[in-house]
């Protein structure tokens, strides 16, 4: 609480950082006394903590997609393809190509998904998985997609105990972790 201080104490007749003037501006914030600048700094430092701690929520609570997540059946018979991996391995006709930035893909439950790079989603697409025929398609074409929309051959498989996710094409193979 306010530890009341002597009438003939000053304001500015302590040092900035010592605990009675803290003291006696709660007292005069209590009592409805603070100058304007008082004022505007609290405000300001209220609004600068507010806005640090929602800042601190990266996550786009709208698209929520783990490995956790509840798969329509008709949208997939495997639940395992939900939640998010990282692409930093293709081959094509037996070359392989080895990422040096990994694209995030995110399959959620309701047959939707996102590519993201870095934090930055890229691109959008729409996917059914029934019996390892995997089906992916864009919602917008483009050029620049991360991996063909098209059908692929899915393979689940376990390596040094993480999951592993293969799609093939023809020649052209993705390696999702």
């Amino acid at each position: 609480m306010c530890i009341v201080m002597g009438a003939d104490t000053a304001l500015n007749s302590q040092p900035a950082a010592s605990p009675g003037r803290w003291l006696q501006l709660d007292k005069r914030l209590i009592e409805g006394r603070l100058t304007t600048i008082e004022i505007f700094m609290r405000r300001l430092f209220t609004c600068i903590l507010f806005t640090a701690f929602v800042s601190c929520d990266h996550g786009n609570s709208s698209i929520n997609a783990n490995a956790n997540d509840s798969v329509d059946p008709e949208i997939s018979d495997n639940k395992d393809i939900a939640g998010s991996w990282t692409m930093c391995a293709t081959s094509s006709n037996g070359l392989a190509i080895q990422k040096n930035v990994c694209p995030t893909i995110i399959f959620i439950g309701n047959g939707s998904g996102y590519v993201e790079m870095g934090s930055e989603i890229t691109e959008h697409f729409i996917w059914t998985l029934k019996k390892s025929i995997l089906e992916v398609n864009y919602e917008s074409k483009s050029s620049d997609q991360t991996f063909p929309d098209t059908t692929y051959i899915a393979n689940f498989s376990r390596e040094n105990g993480s999951r592993l996710l293969t799609l093939n094409h023809g020649s052209y193979q993705c390696y999702l972790r």
